[in-house]
């Protein structure tokens, strides 16, 4: 059986009727929040607030009848609660309220990544905090905000999910995801055309891909450059359960999310596959947050308790004397891979030396070579067009930012399809088993997180800036930056 460790156990819940919880971790780790819903009867329902590292409760609210969702600001210095009847900005130590929202804000909230600007989706508008002013609100009847509403990491879109409430299958089907510009309420762009209802929306933390939670059991993760579908996983789904709960780790390549069984799923996000199965004795998950390390994962529970987990713990695997056989294995199966990962993430000292061995900065590409040969994809002889598609498709994943560029140029179809059969190979859904290797290894070193750690990070993030591992090593430095 795979399982994972259970660390801690937050109280405050306990036999508290209809205690399904949500929950956030503060951004600096300092904070646990946790809401519940009241449940059909009615009643209360509470919010509470615990220091993260001892489980010691801090403060505790009062909410009439259900809460929806928490949201802590960048500097975790408040939180945002979106209820049933209100939306309340609070203080997490003390729970000292700092603003409350007029009643038709009420329901779900998303905050941006600044902290400056608040989605609410009782009255679908969008608000400047600083100033405590409604800055404009959307007419858009199709425009249901609230758990389909998702900020890029960068703050510059917000992404929704367009509901169509007519159901009228005669008409054309709508793009369900919508991207708007978030300063003005401008619609900017969608896709998906698809009518099965989404229940939530998530940005990966590099703003490279949107999550998307649709009804009954599929995750689909969706490019949002190109809008393209990436992966599609069936989830075994509860049919007790309105939506599929799920979350993304800080470094993106992971996700957690709750199955029929009542055991929680931890998925690689890259493969659309699973690495691998948390397991004990708790009722099913209604809320899944990882912690600001990556390395623990925080699940919220019908019976009302709420339960930390180390995934170092749930390693399960044995590093082989013989580093070259550990280095291969980190490219295998995410099965296979993650437990290894994991188990060199608790015995750095080798874990490093087998890193510097074998991680080395990208190295730089021509870039105007590349546009050379792009140009060459149209030229008039086939055997110039021929070499062309050759060496960009030997140059790999490093060639695919200026592909995609150049597809949104209006060209010729001869053009077209050999850049579109160039990015099926260099670009395919499943990166290939080296760059998943140096992905995961950029994980490890995170995890880590020493100075020698630190330091081979840096020398990674020094690499060709167009290739996804020196991407990923300088996002990891900064996150690591933000947590001293």
């Amino acid at each position: 059986m795979e399982t994972g460790a259970e660390i801690r156990r937050f109280s405050g819940f306990e036999n508290y009727p209809q205690a399904y919880l949500t929950l956030a971790f503060s951004h600096d780790g300092r904070y646990v929040a946790a809401g519940n819903f009241a449940g059909p009867a009615g009643g209360d329902a509470k919010v509470i607030v615990w220091e993260a590292g001892t489980g010691k409760r801090l403060c505790q609210l009062v909410e009439p009848y259900n809460v929806h969702q928490l949201v802590f600001s960048p500097d975790s210095e408040s939180l945002v609660i979106g209820a049933h009847e209100r939306v309340r900005l609070v203080e997490p130590a003390t729970g000292k309220v700092l603003r409350e929202f007029p009643k038709e804000t009420r329901a779900g909230v998303a905050l941006d990544p600044t902290g400056k600007l608040l989605l609410t989706a009782g009255d679908k508008s969008i608000w400047d905090l600083s100033a405590g002013k409604r800055k404009f609100q959307w007419t858009d009847d199709l425009l249901y905000p609230g758990r389909e509403a998702a900020w890029s990491p960068d703050g510059k879109t917000l992404a929704t999910a367009c509901v169509d409430h007519t159901r009228d299958t005669t008409k054309p089907i709508l793009d369900s995801i919508v991207f708007w510009d978030p300063r003005n309420g401008a619609r900017l762009r969608s896709f998906r055309p698809r009518r099965d209802t989404i229940r939530r929306l998530l940005f990966t933390p590099d703003g490279e891909h949107l999550l998307v939670s649709a009804h009954p059991a599929t995750l689909e993760i969706w490019q949002v450059s190109t809008g393209l579908l990436r992966h599609e996983m069936s989830i075994p789904w509860d049919s007790r359960e309105e939506l599929t709960v799920f979350a993304v780790a800080g470094h993106g390549q992971l996700l957690a999310v709750q199955t029929k069984d009542e055991s929680i799923q931890v998925w690689e996000v890259a493969t659309g596959k699973r690495a691998h199965t948390l397991q004990g004795s708790y009722t099913r998950a209604k809320s899944l947050a990882f912690g600001h390390d990556g390395r623990t994962l925080i699940s919220g529970h019908a019976d009302g308790s709420a339960l930390v987990w180390d995934l170092l713990a749930a390693k399960g695997a044995s590093v082989a004397a013989d580093g070259d056989k550990t280095w291969q294995d980190l490219a295998t199966d995410p099965k296979t891979a993650y437990p290894l990962l994991w188990a060199l993430a608790s015995g750095p000292k080798p874990a490093l030396e087998l890193l510097r061995k074998h991680l080395k900065p990208a190295p730089p590409v021509d870039m105007r070579a590349i546009k050379e040969w792009i140009a060459d994809l149209g030229d008039a002889t086939f055997r110039k067009r021929e070499n062309a598609s050759a060496r960009l498709q030997k140059l790999g994943i490093v060639t695919v930012p200026a592909l995609r560029q150049e597809l949104k140029k209006p060209l010729v179809l001869e053009t077209q399809r050999r850049i579109e059969k160039i990015l099926s190979v260099v670009d395919a859904k499943s990166p290939p088993a080296d760059l998943l290797r140096e992905l995961r290894a950029v994980q490890l070193l995170e995890l880590i997180g020493d100075a020698p750690a630190r330091q081979l990070l840096a020398d990674l993030a020094t690499g060709n800036p167009h290739h996804p591992t020196t991407s990923a090593a300088s996002s990891a430095q900064s996150r690591l930056k933000n947590r001293d």
